[in-house]
């Protein structure tokens, strides 16, 4: 006979198991860029970074613009020391210019009209001779590489730069200023060579006077501005007022003796 209670004892045990869920995965949010260490570290070396060229670039900027000033000063030394050579009776010619011989032009018609003695025209071409001749030479000694140093490289063109250039613009500028200072030697020799010619004579002198005239302030002219650009290019002040040459003295009238009466 069977046993009921045995039967439901051992339906009822017979249990489903149920499976545990999954185990939620462990997510690790990451920080904001604003918020990571390396961001910080790496902005950080940026800023230093930029500081330092900055910096560099600044005491690089003041480097150069200490030595483009003393180079300006040498030129401006430079320029002292080549018109200390000129004549003295040299006056200026605003804004820049020079006229060397001012009374010249005067000589020269004065040649031509035949107005000047034999004596006088000796003087004056010995005088003229001298002149140009000291200054002539005086200019010529200027040892511009003694005055310039060689990391100079302005040129009278603006676009044209590299070591030396400096020099090689004034050495061209006084070249043409001594070539001129030997023309000017020259019309004081044709002066003494007119005493004793006729009218005829003292014309064709003249002429040849005033064409090597012309000549000379031409060349001083041009080597006078080779100076005059580079003291531009270098912010020099080229400026000069004008120097009109010293009146001459009139002449002392003879006074007359009183006897005593």
């Amino acid at each position: 006979m069977a046993i009921k209670g045995k039967n439901r004892a051992r339906s009822g045990g017979s249990r489903r198991v149920i499976a545990a869920p999954p185990r939620p995965q462990l997510v690790v949010r990451k920080k904001q860029v604003w918020q990571r260490r390396g961001v910080w570290i790496g902005a950080g070396a940026l800023v230093v970074a930029v500081i330092l060229v900055l910096a560099l670039n600044s005491v690089r900027t003041h480097h150069r613009a200490a030595e483009r000033q003393t180079i300006a000063d040498f030129v401006s030394t430079y320029s002292l020391l080549l018109t200390g050579k000129f004549p003295p009776d040299a006056t200026t010619l605003p804004p820049t210019g020079y006229n060397i011989y001012p009374q010249l032009a005067a000589d020269i018609a004065s040649l031509e009209a035949g107005t000047l003695s034999g004596d006088t025209l000796k003087t004056k071409g010995s005088s003229l001779t001298t002149s140009a001749s000291t200054s002539g030479d005086a200019i010529d000694k200027l040892d511009v590489t003694k005055i310039i140093p060689a990391k100079a490289d302005v040129f009278e063109v603006g676009d044209v730069r590299g070591p030396g250039a400096t020099r090689l613009a004034l050495g061209d500028g006084q070249f043409l200023i001594v070539q001129a200072f030997h023309v000017y030697a020259q019309i004081g020799g044709l002066f003494s060579s007119a005493v004793g010619l006729d009218a005829a004579g003292r014309k064709a002198i003249a002429a040849q006077a005033q064409a090597l005239s012309q000549e000379a302030q031409s060349l001083f002219n041009r080597g006078w501005q080779e100076v005059i650009n580079i003291k531009t290019a270098f912010g020099l002040n080229t400026q000069q007022p004008f120097n009109p040459p010293p009146p001459a003295s009139p002449p002392v009238s003879p006074t007359p003796s009183v006897s005593p009466s």
